[in-house]
């Protein structure tokens, strides 16, 4: 903003800025001039915060049992892109979010492919730099479904770096082999146990911030009444509004109007959905 000139030459030893100097001013220059023969070539940018800072007010808001510092921090979610080539020049796609609360606690949601190693490799090095801490520590990781681009990066996370990061919970609700066989179609039984199987083994290699293995949990819808369907981590809320298990209720329990084979398959699903 266009502004008038200040007094020059203040010399008081100290000045309080307030609101009321400010006035509705956004900003101001300052000079900084000598008031001695006393030559300023050799003074370092320590020497200079020592005698000169200007502190900007700024309004703060009040949350109960927070400090002005939590309270006004701010609850950020991290969507980390790909890291890892695909075939056509572009990156594979995939999905890899991180939440932090204000409070400092960490959520990684999925995180990404295994191959390479790049996904993995670039999720830990986040952590790393948004906790600011060589040995980040993540109080949840949820796992939506075992497909490569979602699940994967946590199995090299693990194996890379088992020592150097600390993990409170996994929380999962993988289909099993059983159910995979009566629900899905074109099963591959090795290929679900092998997922089921890798995350277990995976985290297994994980200990929690009090130096205890790792559990793996899992989840349950909110609509099914059980356990594990609500998460608190501060100020984040976390719902979990449908799992596998709750479409296959539905295909026992729900009929509509369309009836009929699917034909990529062969399998007759009269009146299921």
């Amino acid at each position: 903003m266009q502004q008038s000139s200040s007094p020059a030459e203040i010399t008081q030893k100290f000045i309080q800025i307030t609101d009321e100097w400010w006035g509705s001013y956004t900003y101001r220059a300052f000079n900084i001039s000598r008031t001695s023969t006393t030559s300023l070539e050799h003074y370092t940018t320590a020497d200079i915060h020592s005698i000169f800072r200007v502190y900007v007010p700024k309004k703060t808001y009040s949350i109960a049992g927070l400090d002005d510092v939590q309270t006004n921090a701010q609850t950020t979610v991290h969507q980390l892109p790909s890291r890892t080539p695909g075939e056509s020049g572009e990156y594979e796609k995939t999905m890899s979010y991180v939440i932090q609360t204000r409070q400092g606690k960490v959520i990684v949601i999925d995180g990404g492919y295994q191959t390479g190693n790049y996904d993995g490799k670039y999720l830990f090095a986040y952590l790393q730099r948004i906790t600011g801490k060589a040995k980040p520590h993540v109080d949840a990781w949820f796992m939506t479904h075992p497909h490569a681009d979602h699940f994967a990066a946590f199995l090299s996370v693990a194996s890379l770096y088992a020592s150097q990061i600390t993990v409170d919970a996994v929380y999962h609700r993988f289909p099993t082999v059983a159910e995979g066989q009566k629900y899905h179609y074109n099963v591959d039984a090795t290929s679900f146990q092998k997922y089921n199987d890798k995350l277990a083994t995976h985290t297994a290699k994980l200990k929690n911030a009090k130096g205890e293995s790792t559990p793996l949990i899992q989840v349950n819808s909110r609509p099914s009444g059980k356990c594990n369907s609500m998460f608190d981590f501060d100020e984040v809320h976390i719902d979990i509004l449908l799992t596998c298990e709750d479409n296959y209720w539905a295909i026992d329990n729900i009929t509509t109007k369309f009836s009929g084979t699917l034909e990529e398959n062969g399998k007759s699903y009269t009146n299921k959905p």
